[in-house]
């Protein structure tokens, strides 16, 4: 009894996840807090608004805990709770595509046009490259994002997004190619 009363905050992921499941659910909590951060950064760097952050991060952690069964302790759970983040992003951005709900252009953005200011800072640039990141297909949005802003490597980015790693490197490239002909469309003083 006074074993299952024990908690750390430095016991395996797997361990924890065994009580969770063997009846001790108020743990949950550690494990939210242990991936809140990660869950959360997943979402904001597929590009969800963060007034819309905090409901997505409870949607992952209420995903994960309806399916902990199915959480396997040889896998890293960073990697499971990650790809469940990242696929209820994406959902997220299917759902606003159908609907058709874009936000406006950020007001900080210069008009594109030929009065547009020609000098460019890193700030603006970044700006102009999530606006962009925004309206790709999620299937060229997601390993673009992985790669380039979480670090990830085509093998993970494959692992996280259930898919061949040929098909990670094809979607980069084609990703890529989108990437620059809407920056060239809608923002020429920022295209390379």
């Amino acid at each position: 009894m006074e074993q299952s009363a024990f908690r750390s905050d430095d016991e395996p992921d797997a361990r924890l996840i065994a009580r969770i499941l063997g009846g001790e659910a108020d743990l949950y909590g550690e494990i939210m807090r242990r991936y809140q951060r990660l869950v959360a950064s997943v979402i904001y760097k597929m590009g969800i608004s963060v007034d819309d952050m905090e409901d997505l991060v409870s949607e992952v952690f209420m995903k994960a805990y309806r399916n902990l069964a199915r959480y396997r302790p040889e896998n890293a759970f960073s990697t499971w709770i990650y790809r469940i983040a990242t696929n209820r992003a994406l959902d997220e951005i299917r759902s606003r595509r159908h609907r058709r709900r874009f936000g406006p252009l950020d007001e900080r953005l210069p008009a594109p046009g030929p009065g547009a200011e020609s000098a460019v800072n890193k700030k603006d640039r970044s700006a102009v490259v999530a606006r962009a990141l925004e309206q790709l297909p999620h299937e060229y949005r997601a390993p673009l994002v992985l790669l380039h802003m979480e670090d990830r490597k085509v093998s993970e980015i494959a692992d996280l997004l259930g898919i061949p790693e040929g098909t990670v490197k094809t979607r980069l490239a084609r990703g890529r190619v989108k990437l620059r002909r809407i920056i060239a469309r809608q923002f020429p003083e920022y295209a390379v």
